[in-house]
């Protein structure tokens, strides 16, 4: 739903839609797939809804609240049969304009229209999707660390509070030329990555773990980030993310969050969200198709 809001504004007329219908029922692969969000964009809550087969739009209608009361942006039914309630010459132009591959949120957004914008906005900057094995996750993560002291000490004091033993960290991303990289290497590289560019990314991230000695003296032994356990490599690949998300008030939906994460892991990440002196900002996380923490709208 997200990237089909996003960048259908670009489909020629004809461009087929993603279209996944269930096929273990006979009956369901004719029928559209059906979408719906609410959500709360600049204090104003909205309601989103499309249907759309591989062809064309069926259905899509666009709600808000801007006195607590609901009021109508815009509703299309049959493809073509627009209701609308308030611009009404100017909205009847848009939609004349507006393809039947094309959900009107998107094209009435492309051409600034102000209503729309707000609810195309929230899919575009507050509504987040990964996987949690996104291979950029962790580059995501260095950049948060080394955009400021505040930053990594936010994420320094969630690695300690998630209780990995980890007492600091240093993390940087280094570019390395490929013509500066031994050619056993390189040619290895290029037959495991044949996309491969003209420069790899080298990522070194160093971790310190305290420990006591026999007689109770405090040391602190440096890991390379290879050393450390799947749960905590993911656990620092996602908490960019998390920061990210809490900071700036975005819904967040993670795919396969359990796999690799500790239980005790899962929860900790959980009640981040869950806590209103880190969540300031009403972000939201949903795992999967199940959701587990919502603010009320």
């Amino acid at each position: 739903m997200k990237i089909f809001v996003e960048t259908a504004h670009t489909f020629q007329k004809g461009t087929k839609i993603n279209y996944f219908p269930f096929k273990l029922d006979k009956k369901c692969l004719s029928k559209p797939s059906k979408f719906k969000v609410v959500f709360i964009k600049n204090n104003i809550k909205y309601v989103y809804g499309i249907s759309h087969n591989s062809e064309k739009i069926i259905d899509e209608y666009l709600y808000y609240y801007p006195k607590d009361r609901r009021a109508l942006i815009f509703e299309r039914s049959d493809t073509n049969n627009y209701r609308f309630t308030i611009d009404k010459k100017e909205q009847k132009f848009i939609s004349e304009k507006t393809l039947d591959n094309i959900p009107y949120l998107s094209n009435s957004t492309q051409l600034n229209y102000k209503k729309t914008s707000e609810a195309f906005d929230w899919f575009k900057d507050n509504l987040g999707i990964v996987g949690a094995d996104h291979p950029r996750l962790i580059e995501y993560t260095i950049q948060k660390l080394n955009e400021d002291k505040k930053m990594k000490k936010f994420i320094l004091n969630a690695l300690i509070e998630a209780d990995l033993g980890i007492n600091d960290l240093s993390a940087s991303i280094e570019v390395v030329p490929m013509d500066e990289i031994p050619i056993p290497i390189r040619e290895r590289l290029k037959t495991m990555m044949p996309d491969i560019e003209g420069k790899l990314e080298k990522i070194d991230i160093k971790t310190i773990h305290k420990v006591l000695n026999e007689v109770g003296d405090e040391n602190y032994v440096e890991f390379d980030f290879g050393e450390e356990s799947e749960g905590t490599k993911k656990l620092f690949s996602l908490i960019g993310l998390w920061i990210d998300s809490l900071n700036n008030g975005r819904v967040l939906v993670v795919d396969e969050l359990d796999t690799k994460l500790h239980h005790l892991l899962n929860v900790f990440l959980i009640k981040l969200f869950n806590d209103p002196t880190q969540n300031k900002n009403n972000a939201q996380f949903q795992k999967g198709s199940n959701l587990v923490y919502r603010k009320e709208l």
